[in-house]
């Protein structure tokens, strides 16, 4: 999994640059000098370091892939930490600024609904999304020209889980997730895909804070269960 986020955050910068070669704004540049368009990057300061490794390996590749061209495009990047309170109010900013060219992130698929309401609220600012999942959110966006939506749907996700329980021999599932964009893509298909996969349902629970975690956690192991059933963490 950490393989392919690599990759997608790669491919996604050199898509940009390729991007913005076209703009048909873009100015006339000598040889020699480069055009440089602003990428702001939504997410939590605690994966900054991780994913500033990744951005700049890609700029090193789309220097190394511009070199001898008499037009070249340079992006600067300019990082928001998504558990700030703050991150709002610098998307709108972004989003009403034309010197920047896209905002990449959030992560969380409820802000990444936010961030998407701010974008379109005006100039229809790019906005990617490597890692939001939320099916609503995707099928709410997925008309629109400004919202890219890089990975599958929880949809998808929840199909496999349930497949990888059937193939070893359970029969009987129980589903524990999140209260938000992110979990109702599960709550909402999971039922339907174990009976058509011939499963049978036995809980589902939903959880709205950390000790309700932990608390519903201890009611699932506490009970007694066929050596057949799986429980599903969502």
């Amino acid at each position: 999994m950490k393989r392919i986020k690599y990759a997608v955050w790669g491919w996604f910068v050199m898509m940009l640059a390729l991007t913005a070669c076209n703009e048909d704004e873009s100015p006339s540049i000598d040889s020699g000098k480069a055009t440089t368009h602003k990428v702001a990057i939504v997410m939590p300061a605690s994966e900054q370091d991780r994913w500033e490794r990744i951005v700049s390996w890609a700029l090193e590749n789309m220097d190394a892939a511009q070199q001898g061209l008499p037009e070249k495009v340079k992006l600067e990047i300019e990082w928001q930490d998504e558990e700030a309170p703050e991150w709002e109010a610098f998307v709108k900013r972004v989003a009403e600024d034309d010197d920047y060219v896209a905002v990449i992130g959030p992560q969380s698929s409820v802000n990444a609904r936010k961030a998407a309401q701010i974008c379109g609220s005006n100039k229809q600012k790019t906005l990617i999304l490597p890692i939001a999942t939320s099916t609503e959110f995707q099928r709410i966006y997925a008309g629109s020209n400004y919202v890219w939506n890089l990975s599958q749907s929880d949809i998808t996700q929840c199909e496999l889980l349930l497949t990888q329980a059937k193939l070893s021999g359970r029969r009987n599932v129980s589903l524990l997730t999140s209260d938000d964009d992110y979990g109702r893509s599960f709550s909402d298909w999971f039922a339907f895909q174990a009976i058509e996969l011939g499963m049978e349902v036995e809980d589902m629970v939903v959880y709205r804070s950390e000790s309700e975690i932990h608390e519903m956690v201890r009611k699932q192991y506490d009970k007694k269960r066929k050596y057949n059933h799986a429980l599903i963490f969502a």
